[in-house]
């Protein structure tokens, strides 16, 4: 009841030239656009209603599939293992949460009484894609070779589907070799060429058990594993040609997805579906170099940064996230009125844990070591208070060479739970009214297991109404409000909520440095420069989990937006539908980090920007946290704003005498 949603099968999807991607199906709907790719991955995510690619919440055979670390999409499988899509792109339900943007609801194929099988291929090679010019740098040096990139795709998909026994048990399985290679050259270090190459393969399937004619089960597993291998090579670009392997980074992705589902009517008004189900992610980076190769950064020329060496990631890691989630819902009739309740709970776990390259130059810790080669004016102050001396005796500039030691990491956990009522009223056969509410709690923890951030009761109603002027069917005007809440990210738990460690030192340069590894040949066991020390260690972090409570607010609210929808449509016959629609979108409430110049306070805080804050300080310095009021003024934050407002006009005529027409304008 005013819901504003697009439901599309794969049978009318196979007559629309569109990307097979549940992203390019969820721009199949009015007020929905493109994001850019690199939020993206590997795709471009979508937004819907004027709110960020991170606002979305995907769903398939109703587990939860969203990315919980940042927000940014969420698992995927082989286009051919889906079935059906619901788009909703607003005034939807209170059974659904989490999002302030849209939902993504996937349902994947199932077996039947007829046995089905198949093969699908897809290829894109590279000889039919296009090539960008090559870009330059004002001073005529080259910033991106692009005419030497290259691309090449294909996909496989072997199905087969059927009864195991008939009326009652079925299976479909999918499997998919899947091979795509790319190659290109750094943008900005054009003297690197790049070669990568995905060839994991996919599997999924479904069984499904109709235990009698009102009780069913069904168990879906599948797996969107890949390994994202990237071979580095040196490269010649005048002469365009490849010269020896750098190494080898492996980006390890995706991960195995179980939901187990009953659905059961168990009176003729009483229905019942209960959800089980675990999805995983990798986010490891992990190179051939990681152990041999510190990071070195050369600064010394001020216009132009160099990054001499072997290393390949300046901070390969080993990452992870988990979800477990469970869900229950019921449905009640009674008279005129359809109630409907539910609960659900997701169990987030996120293991992050990174340092520098070159783990072997520190042989007793976890990571490698930064070196930096920058040059100073006598006189000058380091970042650790030193003060640059006349090294050289005739007050030039004087070569230095600084080192870092980083990690940081832990395990992190996050719960959220929901539940929900709301009671549709079929008043009479042209007038329906839908109330509902839903209350959502988010827990944050840091990496020891200390309560990070914690917003309860947060109360989202929504309201819907439906009427058919002169109870025609043919016409119906609709009205909606609600209210939708974001989850707070882990992504703050990790960089907030960690154990950190980080060191500096800076020594004088000698001008002598490893022709391989880049890093100055001067070094102790532990990869410590031995040359002349400026000044003492600067330690940024100690090693230690930051206090929760001196990252956090004590008045935070969260974050939110109210939603108005009014829509019109009308059934002109002959299969030809119309409508109109007017949307209107205000963020009220927004959660961000934000900086905190104060003696003794936390660098960054999540607060609601624009608001007085409440936090805590150590500002006389004896180790303990005290509670400290900071008003907005003195913070300058502006407060968040974002109102989206649109009118959408949606035509449609259903496939009849062999053809069919979509579209909309916004």
């Amino acid at each position: 009841t005013g819901e504003a949603s697009l439901h599309i099968t794969m049978d009318e999807l196979a007559r629309v030239p569109v990307s097979r991607n549940v992203e390019s199906v969820a721009l199949l709907a009015p007020g929905t656009v493109p994001g850019i790719r690199a939020f993206g991955e590997d795709k471009r995510l979508v937004s819907f209603g004027g709110s960020s690619v991170a606002e979305n919440v995907y769903y398939i055979d109703g587990l939860n599939v969203s990315n919980f670390r940042n927000g940014l999409g969420g698992s995927s499988v082989p286009f051919e293992f889906y079935d059906q899509f619901q788009i909703k792109t607003g005034g939807y339900s209170a059974e659904f949460g989490r999002s302030t943007g849209g939902v993504i609801n996937a349902v994947t194929r199932r077996g039947s009484n007829e046995f089905e099988y198949g093969v699908v291929a897809y290829t894109e090679p590279d000889l039919w894609q296009g090539t960008s010019p090559d870009t330059w740098r004002p001073d005529g040096t080259l910033y991106d070779l692009n005419s030497s990139n290259s691309e090449t795709d294909t996909t496989i998909d072997i199905y087969v589907s059927g009864p195991i026994i008939r009326d009652r048990l079925f299976f479909f399985a999918l499997f998919e070799p899947q091979n795509s290679s790319s190659t290109w050259t750094g943008r900005g270090t054009a003297n690197r060429l790049h070669k990568e190459k995905i060839d994991n393969d996919f599997w999924g399937g479904n069984l499904t058990w109709n235990v009698t004619d009102n009780h069913s089960l069904s168990y879906t597993a599948f797996t969107d594993r890949r390994d994202i291998v990237e071979e580095q090579f040196d490269y010649d670009v005048e002469a365009r040609t490849v010269g020896e392997s750098i190494g080898v980074a492996t980006g390890y992705r995706g991960g195995d997805n179980h939901i187990i589902r009953y659905d059961g009517q168990l009176t003729d008004s009483f229905a019942l579906s209960a959800l089980y189900g675990t999805n995983e992610y990798n986010l490891t980076d992990r190179t051939s170099n990681d152990i041999d190769c510190p990071v070195v950064v050369d600064v010394s020329d001020s216009s132009t940064a160099l990054y001499p060496g072997c290393w390949l990631y300046a901070y390969p890691s080993v990452s992870y996230d988990e979800r477990e989630a469970f869900r229950i819902d019921f449905e009640y009739y009674v008279g005129n009125h359809t109630l409907r309740a539910g609960f659900d709970r997701e169990n987030n776990l996120s293991f992050y844990t990174d340092s520098n390259s070159g783990f072997s130059f520190v042989p007793d810790r976890l990571g490698g070591i930064y070196y930096r080669y920058q040059s100073w004016d006598v006189g000058a102050q380091l970042p650790n208070g030193a003060i640059v001396p006349d090294v050289n005796g005739d007050g030039s500039r004087v070569d230095t060479v600084r080192s870092r030691y980083e990690e940081w990491g832990g395990s992190f956990d996050t719960v959220s739970s929901a539940w929900y009522l709301e009671d549709t009223w079929t008043l009479s056969d042209a007038f329906e009214i839908s109330l509902g509410i839903r209350n959502e709690v988010y827990e944050n923890f840091n990496g020891v297991g200390e309560k990070f951030l914690n917003i309860e009761d947060q109360w989202a109603p929504r309201l819907a109404l439906s009427w058919a002027p002169g109870r025609n069917d043919n016409q119906r005007v609709s009205l909606n409000w609600g209210r939708y809440h974001l989850p707070a990210m882990t992504l703050p738990n990790i960089f907030m909520g960690s154990s950190q460690l980080d060191e500096m030192r800076y020594f004088v340069y000698d001008g002598n440095r490893d022709s391989t590894t880049g890093a100055p040949l001067s070094i102790d066991q532990d990869g410590i420069p031995t040359t002349q020390e400026l000044g003492s260690v600067l330690i940024r972090a100690d090693g230690s989990v930051p206090e929760a409570r001196g990252a956090l607010d004590a008045g935070l609210e969260p974050m939110y937006q109210d939603e108005w929808i009014v829509a019109y449509e009308r059934d002109f016959g002959d299969a030809w539908i119309a409508g109109i629609r007017y949307v209107n979108r205000e963020l009220q409430s927004l959660i961000e980090d934000v900086s905190v110049e104060m003696q003794g306070c936390s660098d960054l805080v999540m607060t609601n920007p624009g608001t007085d804050m409440t936090t805590f300080c150590d500002a006389d310095g004896d180790g303990v946290l005290e509670e400290t009021f900071i008003p907005a003024d003195a913070l300058g934050f502006p407060e968040a704003r974002r109102r989206y407002q649109a009118v959408e006009l949606t035509f449609e005529k259903s496939a009849r005498d062999n053809w069919a027409l979509q579209g909309s304008y916004t």
